[in-house]
């Protein structure tokens, strides 16, 4: 019988200046070694923006706030029988520093030119939610009280 997955949420930023993305290389499976966007797993007390804030502080060391809804993705991953619910987000940085530092599950993190996040040591999803941060439609913002 196979076992059942258990199901985890999970939060990501799309963070963007001109012509460029910024990816966080993995340490940890699932996709060790790949360059993903920032975020990580929310704990169970975090609301999806104060999990979005955290990880991408822990792994970019910039602080930053989730500008607008931009979808979901799911990942399983058979190793762990575990189902990903992974919220993205469109974020900008709050604060003036820009200074990138790698940290927690992050081996580095850099600015990836747009037109090279079809690479194969880019995770697959990171191209289309980048794509959706230009896409003319409103979406839906990340906190319906702000404007």
């Amino acid at each position: 019988m196979t076992p059942a997955l258990r199901h985890r949420i999970a939060v990501s930023a799309v963070i963007r200046r001109p012509g460029a993305a910024l990816l966080v290389q993995r340490a940890n499976p699932p996709s060790a070694g790949a360059w993903a966007l920032p975020g990580g797993r929310a704990e169970p007390t975090e609301t999806l923006e104060a999990a979005l804030r955290r990880e991408v502080l822990e792994e970019t060391g910039l602080e930053v706030a989730p500008v607008r809804f931009l979808g979901v993705v799911e990942r399983a991953d058979p190793d762990t029988a575990t189902r990903w619910i992974i919220t993205a987000f469109e974020a900008e940085p709050t604060s003036s520093s820009d200074v990138l530092r790698a940290s927690d599950d992050a081996l580095d993190a850099r600015w990836w030119p747009v037109a090279d996040l079809g690479r194969p040591e880019v995770v697959a999803s990171v191209a289309s939610l980048v794509a959706r941060c230009t896409d003319p439609r409103p979406g839906i913002p990340a906190d319906p009280e702000r404007p």
